[in-house]
């Protein structure tokens, strides 16, 4: 399976505590009125990269000693869109935990859609960093 990634950031300081590894989903069906990603949200646009979650991990891994006091944000777009290659990528994330500090956040409206985001939660919330 690949991921449709709109971008990655490697050295990102506004998308979580720390120093993170950002990676924006392609696709949202919300239309905030304030979204920073516009750009993001045609599930069909103009992605710069298709990968697998390993490919993605291999990636996140080349960045452990910029982000090792931060770590790995899915953001976009909107991450459950994609929530099989969400799932799966957090899955392997959990596998290395010790290569990072605070491995797992995942920034999406929680608000809407209810019916979309109540699916995966039960799963996702397993692979994610409570915080300290």
């Amino acid at each position: 399976m690949k991921g449709r990634l709109h971008s990655l950031e490697s050295f990102g300081t506004v998308d979580g505590p720390g120093i993170r590894f950002v990676a924006f989903f392609q696709g949202c069906p919300m239309r905030c009125a304030f979204c920073h990603n516009p750009d993001t949200w045609n599930p069909e646009g103009p992605a710069q990269y298709e990968m697998t979650p390993e490919e993605l991990l291999s990636e996140v891994k080349k960045y452990k000693n910029f982000i090792k006091s931060g770590g790995v944000t899915c953001t976009g777009g909107e991450p459950l869109m994609q929530a099989d290659f969400l799932i799966s990528f957090l899955q392997l994330c959990h596998e290395v935990v010790s290569v990072f500090h605070r491995p797992f956040d995942i920034y999406t409206r929680m608000d809407c859609p209810v019916e979309l985001h109540t699916v995966f939660l039960c799963v996702l919330v397993e692979f994610l960093d409570a915080g300290s």
